[in-house]
């Protein structure tokens, strides 16, 4: 994104939850703006706690997007809706009881938790009492 004149537009910033979104946003705006490059707007959002597909993230730049300035999102649009998405838990990550159910299905006959695995990414076995695996099957 190029240094563009950006003209000033107030952002009222009403709650904990929008001061939460507007300061995720604040680390990418280099130029000190209130604007962001659209190949940020998933970081933001994925720093916020979120966790949308490569799609929903389209769906946001969309919504989003300055028309004025293309390839840039404005903070006075880019904060009422991920306030939105946030208040309605929209891109939520799965639950601890869903991903166990999705290592069971990717792994029916138990080969981690069988021992097979159970050093698999802990190189030092001194240094803690189990590894990774062993600890996400507890």
């Amino acid at each position: 994104m190029d240094d563009r004149e950006v003209p000033e537009i107030p952002v009222p910033i009403t709650n904990e939850l929008e001061r939460r979104i507007a300061e995720a946003f604040e680390i990418f705006d280099h130029g000190g703006n209130k604007t962001i490059d659209i190949r940020e707007v998933g970081t933001v959002v994925r720093a916020l706690g979120c966790c949308p597909s490569e799609a929903e993230i389209q769906e946001i730049l969309i919504a989003c997007e300055d028309l004025n300035m293309p390839g840039s999102i404005h903070l006075s649009k880019f904060l009422p809706h991920v306030t939105q998405m946030l208040m309605e838990h929209r891109h939520e990550p799965a639950s601890p009881e869903k991903l166990l159910e999705a290592f069971h299905v990717l792994d029916p006959e138990a080969f981690f938790s069988r021992g097979i695995g159970r050093n698999a990414g802990n190189c030092d076995r001194s240094s803690h009492s189990d590894g990774p695996v062993r600890i996400l099957l507890k």
